[in-house]
This record gives C-alpha cells, structure tokens and sequence, in this order.
C-alpha cells in the first residue's frame, strides 16, 4: 500500500517573523508521515 501527499504553498515567500511557525508546521508533517498507519477490519 501506498499513501501520497501533497502541499500547496501559494505564497513561496516565508518570512522571518513566520519561520518559526513555518518550521514547526513542517516538523509535524514529517512526524505523521513517520507514524504507522493501523487498518481495522469494520
């Protein structure tokens, strides 16, 4: 099984007053794409 993503950045400019932030954004991205995916029979 495969899972694809994608992000949209519409403005590619990311100012330092909005780094920080940005930053953290993507770190929790890459977390959850880390993360197993448990499938349940329903």
């Amino acid at each position: 099984m495969q899972l694809k993503s994608q992000l949209d950045i519409t403005n590619p400019l990311i100012l330092p007053v909005d780094c920080k932030a940005f930053k953290a954004f993507y770190s929790k991205i890459v977390e959850k794409q880390a993360e197993q995916i448990v499938l349940t029979k329903v």
